[in-house]
């Protein structure tokens, strides 16, 4: 037993130290992906072989556990120190909802049941397929980039559809809606990127949305999709400097949401927070929550802001 749990705690500490390689190579930035579950099981592992191991092994034991909890700690502690400040809820709200809807949803109309009980001003959908077609059905929303992987459907009337590229093999595009309220005009924007495990066709996608937004005022806009990549990564912290916005979802472990994904990978609980929502200064952020299963291997994230 003090033999594996030191073995974990080496496997933890040795993939921690590969991702630190990941401020200069996308590859080896994929172990921190992981990170929660690496430094728990360094930690832990760690502290096991100390406790059960022989004198000899104690050091090596708790030198692994000790490097793993350094550099998880180190990863994750800056996601939860900036997380921002919420106001009150009383005034205007917008509700936005970002949901990986899976395409063939078996369990599509308890979702939609569950969306319009929410009452969102905007739904950012990828790969909505049934979902969506059920929510237009009901003649409440009207849809930007309707055959898009990431379309965004709306109670308010857009002003313009921005529709997105054409996609090349798997290279959905950004979408972007313009709409204009009391306050004058905001933009909304979709997207969704691929796994991090194709780092080149994740870079060309970035820059493709990038693209799309240059130029678009940033102070009112309001982006959300489903990224494939979490906040501990080098990645997605380049996406947040590069975006110009603020991420309002902090540490929303919303993949996967079965107990057995549609890929077959199996999990107790979700362990990636994959499903970002962003949002400018013209924001202030009210509520964040994490929806229920609803058919897709995501959950729903639901983010109340209010109008500065």
């Amino acid at each position: 037993m003090a033999s594996i749990a030191t073995g974990l705690a080496a496997l933890s500490a040795l993939a921690l130290v590969v991702g630190q390689g990941g401020r200069f190579n996308d590859f080896l930035d994929l172990p921190n992906h992981f990170a929660p579950l690496t430094t728990a099981m360094g930690g832990l592992g760690g502290a096991a072989g100390w406790a059960l191991g022989r004198r000899r092994s104690r050091p090596f034991a708790a030198a692994c556990g000790i490097v793993a909890l350094l550099l998880g700690v180190g990863l994750l502690a800056p996601e939860y120190a900036a997380a921002p400040q919420t106001g009150p809820s009383g005034g205007e709200r917008f509700r936005i909802i970002q949901f990986n809807a899976l395409a063939d949803n078996r369990r599509a109309d308890e979702a939609v049941t569950w969306i319009r009980s929410q009452r969102p001003d905007v739904i950012v959908l990828e790969e909505g397929g049934v979902v969506r077609r059920k929510l237009l059905a009901t003649g409440d929303y009207y849809v930007a980039c309707r055959d898009c992987l990431a379309s965004i459907l709306s109670r308010r009337k857009p002003l313009s559809d921005n529709a997105a590229e054409p996609r090349v093999g798997w290279s959905p595009s950004v979408s972007v809606a313009s709409f204009a309220d009391a306050r004058g005009p905001y933009t909304v924007a979709g997207m969704h990127l691929a796994w991090p495990v194709r780092p080149r066709v994740n870079r060309e996608e970035f820059a493709r949305v990038l693209s799309r937004l240059d130029g678009l005022p940033r102070d009112r806009m309001i982006l959300a999709g489903d990224f494939n990549s979490t906040p501990w990564s080098f990645v997605q912290r380049r996406y947040d400097r590069q975006l110009g916005l603020e991420r309002r979802t902090r540490g929303v472990f919303s993949w996967p949401a079965e107990r057995v994904s549609h890929n077959r990978l199996p999990a107790l609980a979700p362990f990636l927070p994959i499903d970002h929502v962003y949002a400018g200064s013209g924001w202030r952020l009210v509520e964040v929550a994490r929806g229920p299963r609803l058919g897709s291997d995501h959950y729903p994230v639901l983010v109340t802001l209010a109008p500065v």
